[in-house]
């Protein structure tokens, strides 16, 4: 018998309209049958997570077959049912509230389950107030914000404690104690910089938790960021930090004061989607021409960091870094082995070490995205650095415009999650048979109509 396995879907898998949705990096348009287009539609579970879509290919339409607009990870996990794991699909505040209900059987909510995938995105504080217009718009991951019901902080620490209630007697995806520790930013960064200084011999931006107490700092060539954030949501750029008057530090998360690194804003990011500790696809992300945008293409020619550091020297379009024009096939392999081989041996190293303060298996050995800049040493020489690692449920794949790349992530993580499964399950000595609610196969997908 295959798997089944709960997704909660994070509050911002969901948008207001299919306007809004349209304009992010992490919602696809996808042909399915009549049928299935109809009841996905109709779904209480996905409500504001999939919209009637829209085709401007030239190609015609299959027969039988109409476009749906839905968000890129819903988009894996139908992918995913298709390979023999059942699905059931529950919005966020029915698990909340499922959690937070004064029932000391909660559990019991859960036995039919082989494990949860989802919930709430714990790298970012759910309490934060957010100023809309620091968000990405257009071609970004968020342009508007969706409550948790989360907002106090006992809400969050009861949800937290029920969670890892839960975790203790069925394999919950990403594991929320990993999750916590990863949201304090400082811990993650200082890391990076052992195995910079340790293993790759690369160059690495400085960075220190921010001082309210130094009046003599300076702040001139730096930018301050806060923990529990992202998607540049707390962020000071140069020129726009005020010494008489910085951030606070707010319930336990960090402001963190760095080295600007303008190579991020005339460059860009390499961002590699990593699964089972092997790169997948890299995709090259660079700020747009209008305030708060962002533009992306997959990588295909590539450049070693050699030819970089001389192109960069010179005059250069965006388009002579992110999508060069000609090279060798022996060229480009290696401009791939060198980014490939930078990534892998960072994020094998972060994951040895951080299991070992964890004392549990990571998720970045399942799923991550790694992002890179390239940053000058102190002997000149031109390098990859991390500027940061994305894990667990909010990891962006940047699959609009082509839904095979995430497509392509389902078929692989589907086989990688469900040894994780069994491994996870056996661990802890558990073997669960759910009750044959409905039979296996005789659906196309599964949902929690309530």
């Amino acid at each position: 018998m295959g798997h089944r396995v709960l997704v909660v879907l994070d509050p911002h898998f969901s948008r207001d309209s299919a306007l809004e949705a349209s304009t992010l990096a992490d919602w696809v348009t996808y042909d399915y049958p009549v049928k299935m287009a109809a009841s996905l539609l109709s779904s209480q579970a996905l409500r504001g997570s999939v919209f009637p879509g829209e085709t401007d290919r030239i190609i015609r339409k299959r027969p039988g077959f109409v476009p749906v607009l839905l968000h890129e990870k819903l988009l894996v996990w139908l992918r995913i049912q298709q390979r023999g794991i059942v699905v059931d699909f529950m919005q966020f505040q029915k698990f909340r509230d499922l959690m937070l209900a004064p029932n000391p059987n909660f559990t019991w909510e859960f036995k039919h389950y082989h494990a949860i995938w989802g919930g709430l995105d714990l790298t970012v504080d759910p309490r934060q107030v957010v100023n809309i217009s620091q968000a990405y718009n257009l071609l970004n991951v968020l342009s508007s914000e969706k409550g948790c019901g989360l907002e106090s902080s006992s809400q969050l620490h009861r949800y937290i404690e029920r969670l890892q209630m839960l975790e203790s007697i069925l394999p919950v995806w990403p594991p929320s104690q990993e999750m916590l520790f990863a949201s304090k930013k400082f811990n993650v960064i200082k890391t990076l910089d052992e195995i910079a200084g340790n293993t790759t011999n690369s160059p690495r931006p400085q960075t220190e938790i921010l001082s309210h107490t130094n009046r003599s700092q300076s702040f001139e060539g730096f930018v301050l960021k806060r923990e529990g954030s992202d998607c540049t949501r707390h962020i000071f750029l140069p020129g726009t930090i005020d010494s008489s008057n910085l951030p606070r530090d707010k319930k336990g998360f960090r402001w963190l004061k760095q080295s600007y690194v303008p190579a991020l804003r005339h460059v860009g990011e390499w961002r590699v989607i990593v699964l089972d500790c092997r790169p997948l696809w890299v995709i090259h992300t660079s700020p747009g021409n209008h305030e708060n945008q962002m533009v992306f293409c997959h990588r295909d020619a590539g450049l070693s960091l050699e030819k970089m550091s001389s192109r960069l020297q010179k005059p250069y379009g965006f388009d002579d870094i992110m999508d060069p024009v000609g090279g060798t096939v022996a060229e480009r392999h290696l401009a791939d082995e060198e980014l490939e081989s930078f990534v892998v041996a960072t994020l094998s190293s972060l994951i040895a070490i951080e299991e070992g303060i964890l004392q549990g298996t990571s998720s970045l050995r399942l799923m991550a995205r790694v992002d890179l800049g390239v940053l000058r040493g102190s002997d000149g020489r031109l390098g990859y650095f991390v500027n940061e690692v994305e894990r667990g449920i909010m990891i962006t794949l940047f699959s609009q415009g082509n839904p095979r790349w995430a497509l392509r992530l389902a078929d692989e993580f589907s086989s990688i999650f469900s040894q994780w499964i069994d491994d996870t399950s056996r661990n802890m000595q558990r073997t669960v048979e759910p009750s044959n609610r409905r039979k296996h196969g005789r659906s196309i997908f599964s949902l929690d109509r309530s």
